[in-house]
């Protein structure tokens, strides 16, 4: 491995210990230096993203993304797929598998001003739609079982059986997919 590129790794995990350590505000323009310097290293911006969002200034971390996804576009002509979009949304919630609406509105918004196929809920049973839908709105499991008053471990099993039928993998992806599918709209 090249030695700059040794050098690019040990400055992101440097980045890495001083968010664990909670210094996020204090990193920031270190991390727009380092941004600048390698616009399209995503783990930096992922980075500037986390640092950011905990710092309380999370139109600023969406801003961001929104612009490493335009260097990626418009440079490389790649365009940021699913899997980056999930990977920013997790800097952004620091790994949460539930979103703050506000946070997950922007995003969503920003991946889906491009036209998307609508992905077909069909195959789910209509308390699977409702659970999908209640997912893509930022609740937990907990909530969820509160809002449709069942135990937590059914809701659990519907979460299961919806991810199994449409290929999802993850939370993330579950809350995309209500958004794309049409069960979620960003509030305006």
């Amino acid at each position: 491995m090249p030695l700059e590129e040794r050098r690019i790794i040990a400055v992101e995990e440097l980045f890495d210990a001083e968010l664990a350590a909670g210094r996020h505000l204090a990193i920031v323009a270190d991390l727009v230096d380092a941004v600048t310097t390698n616009p399209v290293r995503e783990r930096l911006t992922g980075q500037l993203m986390t640092a950011l969002y905990r710092g309380g200034r999370r139109a600023e971390a969406l801003a961001a993304y929104r612009r490493t996804r335009q260097l990626l576009t418009d440079e490389s002509g790649l365009e940021p797929g699913p899997d980056r979009l999930l990977a920013a949304l997790t800097a952004v919630t620091d790994g949460e598998a539930v979103y703050a609406p506000s946070v997950l509105r922007r995003l969503v918004e920003a991946y889906t001003e491009r036209p998307v196929a609508r992905p077909s809920l069909d195959a789910l049973t209509a308390r699977e739609q409702e659970v999908l839908r209640l997912i893509g709105r930022g609740l937990s499991n907990h909530d969820i079982a509160g809002r449709l008053v069942v135990a937590e471990a059914t809701v659990k099993t519907h979460v299961t059986r919806l991810m199994a039928k449409l290929g999802l993998t993850s939370r993330a992806q579950a809350v995309v997919m209500a958004y794309e599918s049409g069960l979620v709209h960003p509030a305006r």
